[in-house]
């Protein structure tokens, strides 16, 4: 029975990535971690998954213990395995996927006075089609770049000047000082 109950909770999480258009190779690795996740359960009896049992799952395939399921971590691994571990222990809880939404909350980083032209960037993303996924990623790049602008004392996008002295070197790749 708990089994029958995880293996459909992993049948659930892959049709929602389906069905949000997630890329088959993205697919196909969340289900490889999913297959393990449900037999890991399952080799406990257990047919929910709290966050315990979520980082006990991680710490298992990545040898990294977390401080809690939704803690920010660099570690690619990490990050591979938390994410469908965490949409299938929503589905085991009886709460709906949101395979767009982020494990960890995200942190808006982008300075107050650019938030209208981050705003207007994401926009034109969005008319030209962009995926929400690449939203997100855009959104994430384009506040970092702000918020690092805002620390090296840029206050207005005009002060922006391309150097005369970056130039293509003789591969194309543009290096300071590379011109002649």
């Amino acid at each position: 029975m708990v089994g029958a109950d995880v293996r459909d909770s992993v049948s659930g999480v892959l049709a929602a990535l389906r069905d949000a258009g997630r890329a088959e190779g993205t697919v196909r690795r969340q289900q490889a971690v999913l297959d393990r996740f449900a037999a890991f359960l399952a080799g406990r009896g257990l047919d929910t998954a709290s966050d315990r049992v979520c980082i006990d799952f991680i710490v298992n395939q990545t040898g990294v213990r977390l401080g809690s399921l939704r803690e920010s971590v660099k570690d690619r691994g990490v990050q591979a395995v938390r994410r469908p571990v965490a949409l299938m222990a929503d589905v085991l809880a009886g709460r709906a996927v949101d395979v767009d939404q982020t494990v960890v909350p995200a942190k808006d980083n982008c300075p107050t006075r650019f938030g209208p032209l981050r705003e207007d960037y994401l926009a034109s993303c969005r008319r030209r089609g962009n995926a929400e996924a690449t939203l997100v990623a855009k959104n994430r790049a384009v506040s970092r770049f702000l918020g690092y602008l805002v620390e090296v004392g840029v206050d207005d996008l005009a002060e922006l000047v391309l150097r005369r002295s970056l130039c293509a070197d003789e591969s194309g790749v543009f290096r300071h000082g590379a011109c002649r």
